[in-house]
């Protein structure tokens, strides 16, 4: 079998079996939902590693992962530098940083990120979605589509509705199957 003969149909997650929250859900809601899903899909090795996000309109319009979350919830050298007099004063770069990181020491803890995971709406951390791929593409399409926008998921369409998410691992998994099976076959 060739990647242009599967569909992304083939690989995709349904949307249905994705974590998906509401853009007014908090980041503890999301992680909520994402923990929920994660239990239920029983795949220790390809687990869910983001949350889905549905306007108001009822369409996917973000997603938001791993690294999105933790952003979300660090104090940022934005927030830090704009009430820092150091920053006004030209203080170097470097300055900047060790005080940031002080900062951060002493004034963030655990129970700081779970306060705000309470407060940020996903909205504020999100991902836009605008790396799209039409269900019936071929998976010679989505490696291209995975390439051109260096991203670890797709949101698939059909019909201008998201219907599920192609992650690289599973493409990933799928390339790497046919290049074994055609070296046991001694192909090209």
């Amino acid at each position: 079998m060739k990647l242009q003969e599967k569909t992304v149909r083939d690989l995709m997650v349904p949307i249905e079996q994705y974590a998906v929250v509401l853009e007014d859900a908090t980041l503890l809601d999301a992680l909520h939902a994402l923990e929920r899903t994660q239990q239920l899909s029983g795949d220790s090795n390809h687990q869910h590693r983001a949350v889905l996000v549905r306007g108001h309109n009822g369409r996917i319009i973000g997603k938001i992962g791993h690294l999105a979350f933790l952003r979300a919830v660090r104090t940022t050298r934005e927030q830090f530098a704009a009430n820092s007099q150091l920053d006004r004063a030209g203080v170097h770069e470097e300055m900047m940083q060790a005080s940031e990181r002080a900062y951060r020491l002493v004034s963030q803890d655990v129970c700081d990120l779970c306060s705000q995971a309470r407060t940020i709406h996903v909205r504020q951390a999100m991902h836009p979605v605008s790396e799209r791929i039409d269900v019936n593409a071929s998976l010679l399409d989505a490696l291209d589509a995975f390439d051109r926008w260096q991203t670890l998921s797709l949101l698939v369409i059909r019909n201008d509705r998201a219907v599920g998410l192609l992650r690289l691992v599973e493409l990933f998994d799928e390339v790497a199957s046919i290049m074994k099976r055609c070296a046991e076959e001694g192909g090209s």
